[in-house]
């Protein structure tokens, strides 16, 4: 093969392969681009759901009987029952994965009081009151509403064994305005993007 030859092939190849290189890039730009507009808009979908699920509970909760119940922690309170069974009507209409409330033990340990997510009878996904957890892993928008009392939201989080949620959160007051707890209303959003 000749000197001319190779130049030849070379720059044949150069003339494919360049702008095949580029095609290749702005596709992938694209591609990215795409899933994080995804993300954005089912992040922005399940704040939007979650910020009147939660106002509505907080509407419901009587701050200074919730308070007691983190203190009893009487699973047979006849008010916690009532509350936990209207939680989970409002959870079924609404359609999120979770809808709970928590109280704080010490630093990241919250305690579980009350679940509306689902029945007692599911013991994988129900957390009965008392449970304890350590949510650092949560993001800081449940530490954020204990100290400030306002709703937060997160964006997308990935909790081991929960799956990928967005999470909404407002802080429960007792009667002298003292955030006693906070509401946590979570969507599940893995059925947009399929990442395990």
């Amino acid at each position: 093969m000749s000197k001319k030859e190779k130049n030849r092939r070379s720059l044949n190849f150069k003339l494919i392969a360049i702008p095949a290189l580029g095609i290749l890039a702005a596709l992938i730009v694209v591609v990215l681009m795409s899933a994080m507009s995804i993300i954005k808009t089912a992040e922005q979908f399940a704040k939007m759901q979650g910020a009147p699920v939660v106002e509505k509970v907080f509407d419901h909760i009587d701050g200074d009987k919730f308070e007691k119940l983190t203190l009893s922690l009487n699973k047979d309170d006849p008010w916690a029952e009532q509350t936990r069974l209207w939680m989970l009507d409002v959870a079924q209409v609404v359609g999120c994965e979770y809808l709970y409330t928590m109280s704080p033990v010490s630093g990241s340990t919250y305690r579980y009081i009350i679940d509306g997510s689902c029945d007692p009878s599911d013991k994988e996904r129900f957390s009965p009151m008392g449970t304890e957890e350590n949510i650092s892993s949560w993001s800081s928008a449940p530490f954020e509403t204990m100290k400030t009392g306002q709703l937060t939201s997160t964006k997308m989080v990935y909790q081991r064994g929960w799956g990928w949620t967005v999470s909404t959160y407002k802080a429960i007051k007792n009667s002298s305005g003292r955030n006693v707890g906070f509401i946590g209303c979570d969507f599940e959003i893995s059925f947009i993007i399929k990442i395990d």
